[in-house]
């Protein structure tokens, strides 16, 4: 084994062998037999750094599969190899069968590296990508500033593997949170007033601001009805606090008949259950990269932001923009967006998606995310456990993305910002996640 891989990644000489591979079985509960994967082996292509992993899957019912593969150098004691170049029968749409192949390209990935303990790890997911989602492949990202530009709390970089998950392909709407708030109040799980909105289990929250003055788009009349402001039902829901957002997955949750994640005594996060959720920060940043490791945004394909990409605000000083990669061409909010009052959100699917299929992870508003914040959680020993949550206290939960009016470095993929769970701001959304 160390042989192989020494030349595979040396020198790339000759060389065929059969490398070890486990097999890992993932069960999700949706359909009447769940995929089954197995005779998981690998070899190296001859002449060439290119690995092949064979594996066969079946599924009783029949169903396309999403696979995805995590590698471990460390005999499966944890699966933290960053890699992202896959291809051949990885990803969704793979049929059962037999002989199926995907082909790793370990020159690109893992170059100059050898091991002797190396194991791959095959999952296949045969359930149903629930309406508005997309599917994040299980697997390990590198979390952290690639760049090495702007704060420390963003380093050091670090490996973190994550279970598959699915997220919402967009920020929650306004029209959205007005569906779910609604029924929530006609069930008696909230009470509302022309300017609050507060749940009545458990610890009680404000969950929505809607005073006037704050320009939530969503008010409460007193024939006890949430409406959304004319034309602004697909733009995201602003004035939400922490428990807001929480609140909201556990309400749309009840909708659909899943077991809330969220317990209102404490509002702490059952991790089992297998209903809706904000995303861990380690979610969040995996889900936005795209599954394309190094980039500074969620896009690919180059490392710089205009406002044909994202909808924020450039700082500029002396004529120009005061960050490098930022290339608008003009200063402040996105002129697109400047219409009326504050805010100058943006509609949902007005920009491209990430390779994820995500809409908006830079810019438009801020995104809550369940875990507290701690500046110096990556140098923490728990930053890089396999689907880390956080730290176990704090005093601000981490937002994400940036928004319309907050500057270019925070639309980075790897930026990081602390809020009071309570906090209720026009330039902070979110969006859900389930297992």
């Amino acid at each position: 084994m160390e042989t192989l891989f020494k030349r595979l990644l040396l020198d790339a000489r000759p060389c065929v062998s059969t490398l070890f591979a486990v097999i890992f079985l993932f069960a999700f509960a949706v359909h009447a037999a769940d995929p089954v994967v197995t005779n998981v082996t690998a070899a190296q292509q001859s002449s060439t750094k290119l690995v092949s992993i064979f594996y066969d899957v079946f599924d009783a019912d029949g169903d396309t599969q999403s696979v995805s593969i995590a590698m471990s150098t460390n005999s499966g004691a944890s699966f933290d190899l960053t890699a992202a170049n896959f291809s051949g029968d990885v990803g969704s749409g793979i049929a059962t069968g037999e002989n199926k192949q995907i082909v790793w390209d370990a020159g690109a990935d893992w170059n100059w590296n050898y091991s002797s303990n190396l194991r791959f790890k095959v999952t296949a997911n045969d359930s149903v990508v629930p309406p508005g989602m997309a599917l994040i492949p299980a697997g390990t990202f590198q979390m952290g500033d690639t760049f090495g530009e702007v704060n420390s709390d963003e380093l050091p970089l670090h490996d973190v593997y994550t279970d598959a998950f699915y997220m919402d392909k967009y920020e929650v709407s306004n029209e959205k949170m007005r569906e779910v708030m609604q029924w929530a109040f006609d069930n008696g799980k909230i009470t509302a007033t022309v300017a609050t909105a507060t749940n009545l289990e458990g610890n009680q929250q404000e969950l929505l601001d809607l005073d006037s003055s704050e320009n939530c788009q969503i008010s409460f009349s007193n024939n006890n009805t949430f409406v959304v402001d004319a034309g602004k039902t697909n733009y995201p829901c602003i004035e939400v606090t922490w428990y807001g957002s929480q609140a909201y997955c556990n309400y749309k949750s009840d909708m659909a008949g899943l077991e809330r994640c969220i317990m209102f005594t404490n509002w702490s996060c059952n991790w089992n259950a297998n209903g809706y959720r904000l995303p861990t920060e380690a979610e969040w940043e995996k889900a936005a990269r795209g599954g394309v490791p190094g980039t500074r945004f969620p896009w690919s394909d180059t490392n710089i932001i205009t406002h044909a990409r994202a909808n924020y605000w450039s700082y500029w000083i002396g004529g120009s923009p005061y960050f490098s990669y930022d290339h608008a061409t003009n200063a402040g909010y996105n002129s697109a967006f400047v219409t009326g009052t504050y805010p100058y959100t943006s509609p949902e699917g007005y920009f491209a998606a990430n390779d994820y299929g995500l809409y908006d992870m830079a810019g438009t508003v801020w995104e809550w995310n369940n875990d507290w914040y701690l500046e110096n959680w990556y140098s923490q020993a728990g930053a890089t456990n396999a689907n880390t949550r956080g730290p176990s206290t704090g005093s601000n939960r981490v937002g994400r993305g940036g928004g319309w009016r907050y500057n270019t470095g925070n639309t980075r993929c790897a930026y990081r910002h602390g809020t009071p769970p309570s906090g209720s701001r026009y330039g902070i959304g979110f969006r859900c996640v389930c297992p």
